[in-house]
């Protein structure tokens, strides 16, 4: 495995390719509702039982517009390397 596709994939990539996935210790997508995410948004990091886990991708501001939304997604990874892990989220639209 190639170290920058798989650092690429960490920050960059909401699935990581199965090819990638053996390089983390954790690699895991949820459906959460917005106002949960509110929640447990903190200063840019989401903490789970495994690890803290740092947003790449939004800020706090940019998920509070998407309260109205029935889901958000959440993709969480890890490499064993790291003390912490990264998070990316993406709006799920309803279809209309």
């Amino acid at each position: 495995m190639n170290p920058t596709d798989i650092q690429t994939a960490a920050v960059e990539v909401f699935h990581i390719p199965p090819k990638l996935r053996p390089a983390f210790t954790h690699y895991y997508l949820l459906h959460w509702s917005p106002q949960y995410l509110i929640s447990v948004f903190n200063n840019g990091t989401i903490i789970r039982p495994e690890c803290e886990y740092h947003v790449v991708n939004h800020k706090l501001a940019d998920i509070v517009q998407w309260i109205h939304d029935p889901h958000i997604r959440v993709s969480f990874r890890k490499l064993p390397e790291l003390n912490y892990g990264f998070v990316i989220i993406r709006r799920m639209r309803n279809k209309s």
